[in-house]
Parts: C-alpha cells; sequence; structure tokens
C-alpha cells in the first residue's frame, strides 16, 4: 500500500511516493517534447524520464530510464485518448544497461468527472 504521494506543481517533472514497507519510487521527467502541432488528427509527444526505486532494507537504490511515447486524438466531446509506447531499462553503475529491455504499449483516456457526480 502506498503511504504517501508527493507532487508539486511548482516542480511538475518529479512524483515522489512512499510505501508502506519503507521502499520509495521517485519518477523524473528529464525531457519532455512537443513530436506534432495539436491539430483535428490529434497530436503526439515524448518524455525521456529517470525512475529511482528504493527498496525497504537496500543501501543501493535502482535506477532506470525510460521513454514514453504518446500519440494523442480527440474522441467524443473532447475527451483525449492515447496511444501510448514505454520503454525502461535499468541503469549500471557505469551508467549502461544492465538488463534486457521492457516495452510496453497501452491505450490511455482521460476524462473529466461529471460535475454532478463530485
Amino acid at each position: 500500500p502506498i503511504r504517501d504521494v508527493r507532487w508539486d506543481r511548482k516542480n511538475p517533472n518529479v512524483l515522489s511516493a512512499t510505501y508502506a514497507d519503507g521502499s520509495s519510487l521517485e519518477i523524473k521527467v528529464t525531457k519532455r517534447a512537443l513530436l506534432s502541432s495539436p491539430s483535428d488528427e490529434g497530436w503526439e509527444g515524448s518524455e525521456y524520464r529517470r525512475i529511482t526505486l528504493q527498496k525497504a532494507g537496500d543501501t543501493v537504490p535502482r535506477i532506470y530510464r525510460s521513454r514514453r511515447r504518446a500519440r494523442w486524438r480527440t474522441i467524443a466531446e473532447g475527451t483525449p485518448e492515447g496511444i501510448i509506447i514505454e520503454n525502461f531499462e535499468e541503469v549500471g553503475q557505469d551508467g549502461g544497461a544492465v538488463a534486457d529491455r521492457l516495452e510496453v504499449l497501452h491505450r490511455m483516456r482521460l476524462e473529466r468527472p461529471k460535475l454532478d457526480a463530485i
């Protein structure tokens, strides 16, 4: 279970979480780009991220690098929907990858709650 989550809109590139067992996770966006201008057909963006995982009891954190590419389009009533491809690699002490690359493909839809539902 998650014990605490920290995010500051003045520093929106960092999201931190602490878990009940004492582990922690930090996701930091190090580079963000809009790859295509928004249009009626959609838009595309990319983020490079550093993910640091400190497991409870471990003295050295595990560091991963990640690239996230997303293609977004607007569907019914202005709702954005995206196809996201994420790549993850663990970073070794020398800065090189130490494990196989993991690639994840998923679809995401962003919806605002109805005001009467709040």
